[in-house]
């Protein structure tokens, strides 16, 4: 890509969608655990078990949701919609440019010194076929585990924190000769 005879825009929307790959691999990535449950699921696995608990212990307690709850909706369903957005976008460059670094159509045969030269009708289309299946997993894959279990338990971790503190100030309201709690 860098020593391409690519123009510098080009270079430059090649790299931005480099870096999206990379971290959205990086986010993927199987870590030396790879035949247990993934790190991302396990740690959604426990909050979940230590939901169970809370409740059980304490009862279910009725609440609005927050605004980070809110806050927290809205960033999910963006990221959810980003996910189908993004390849259809790529689709839209290729479609526009098919010479574009760093996609199919840049690689293939078809790409001479950034002249396409159109191939048969179902050939392109298997290309672009191919550049969305590619794009939708890369996305998918890297965004989901960005958003449900990075946010998700941060914003959940957060609720955790928030229903300890009404505990600590409910056991700092009763009176010490209460023996009830013991």
């Amino acid at each position: 890509m860098s020593f391409g005879q690519d123009s510098v825009p080009d270079k430059c929307q090649g790299v931005v969608f480099l870096l999206l790959v990379i971290a959205c691999i990086i986010a993927r990535w199987h870590w030396p655990h790879a035949n247990q449950l993934n790190e991302p699921c396990r740690m959604l696995n426990y909050f979940f078990k230590f939901e169970k608990i809370l409740i059980s212990s304490y009862g279910s307690v009725p609440r609005m949701p927050t605004t980070l709850d809110k806050y927290m909706v809205v960033v999910l369903q963006f990221f959810e919609t980003s996910n189908f957005l993004t390849p259809l976008i790529i689709i839209a460059i290729q479609l526009q440019n098919p010479c574009a670094v760093p996609f199919i159509g840049s690689m293939s045969h078809y790409c001479v010194n950034a002249l396409w030269s159109p191939p048969l009708i179902l050939v392109r289309a298997a290309m672009l076929l191919t550049d969305y299946w590619i794009w939708l997993h890369i996305s998918y894959d890297g965004i989901f585990f960005m958003t449900y279990a990075f946010t998700v338990s941060m914003v959940t971790l957060i609720d955790y924190l928030a229903h300890f503190k009404k505990l600590v100030r409910e056991i700092r309201t009763v009176p010490p000769n209460d023996q009830s709690i013991y």
